[in-house]
């Protein structure tokens, strides 16, 4: 289903991504057409564009983009300006890049009419198409990973690794290990955070709060206050929130006991950066359902915005 999804929508806007091809029916341009005042009910028409449209342009497309949601694209042909009336955002592909996962997710329901899978989607970065991975099940999805760290699997620890460097690394995948971070994650204007643990590819535990700006520029960004929980496994602290546990690797490390404090117990590791102690799970100990292991095991925490 997916995949006619893409053909469709990549079919409707080939011309927008490279040119009309002059063997192309008047049948295409009845169709754009009808698709475009099939959708008028809900917002106003938009005058074509002023550039002329000539032979030595035929197949150029211009956006209008002067709103976030229902842009017209215009495309050049047979010396007329024809409206494709879609939001093609869907993330499917670099062209169809969209502004976050929150809205890959509904664009994908409202032009594909089914619901949209977590992986890896195309969004727009400072104007740059960039990979991301987005979750689209959890608290109902639209969640752009903008962190994670897997810990004992990034050894040596760096600065880089913290939620507020200024390094840039793709945020592609939850189960590979190893680490990322989006720096500026108020550029997917969020409105809500998400931290979440997980042990392999299954989800421990998982809070979210109103978005905190202090993510980009110090470790207070990782404080939920007045949180909520979406699940919890853990069979100690259980309904207890992650906070950041400064006194320990400052930026990488929470604490899942003590969250207001800020100075004690450990989730994920302690010591100093050059040489971490393991206290994974520490203050959760996993569930014999998760993992016959309850402490000292593989985890992965990840920072989700929508």
């Amino acid at each position: 289903m997916e995949q006619s999804c893409l053909l469709f929508v990549l079919f409707s806007l080939c011309v927008v991504v490279v040119t009309v091809t002059s063997h192309q029916q008047d049948d295409d341009t009845q169709l754009a057409t009808h698709h475009y005042n099939s959708h008028t009910s809900n917002r106003t028409k938009r005058s074509q564009p002023t550039t002329p449209c000539t032979t030595s342009s035929e197949g150029q497309a211009i956006y209008d983009t002067t709103t976030t949601t229902n842009h017209i694209v215009w495309v050049c042909k047979t010396h007329k300006w024809i409206p494709f009336q879609l939001s093609p955002y869907t993330g499917l592909t670099k062209y169809l890049a969209a502004q976050s996962c929150k809205e890959i997710k509904q664009q994908v329901i409202d032009n594909c009419n089914e619901p949209p899978t977590s992986k890896i989607y195309w969004v727009n970065y400072y104007k740059q198409p960039k990979q991301v991975y987005c979750d689209m099940n959890l608290d109902g999805g639209g969640w752009t990973l903008v962190w994670k760290n897997s810990f004992m699997d990034n050894l040596p620890l760096s600065d880089n690794m913290t939620h507020y460097s200024g390094y840039y690394k793709n945020c592609t995948s939850l189960v590979d290990g190893g680490w990322c971070n989006i720096p500026d994650k108020a550029s997917f204007s969020p409105t809500e955070q998400m931290i979440v643990a997980y042990y392999n590819t299954a989800i421990v535990y998982a809070y979210k709060r109103i978005f905190n700006r202090n993510i980009d520029y110090d470790w207070s960004g990782g404080i939920l206050l007045n949180f909520t929980m979406i699940v919890d496994e853990c069979t100690s602290s259980n309904g207890v929130q992650p906070a950041p546990a400064i006194d320990q690797i400052t930026g990488i490390t929470f604490d899942k006991r003590t969250p207001y404090d800020y100075t004690s117990n450990c989730d994920t590791l302690f010591g100093p950066l050059t040489n971490p102690g393991d206290c994974r799970w520490g203050d959760c100990d996993l569930p014999s359902s998760i993992s016959e292991t309850q402490e000292f095991v593989q985890m992965t925490m990840a920072i989700f915005v929508r």
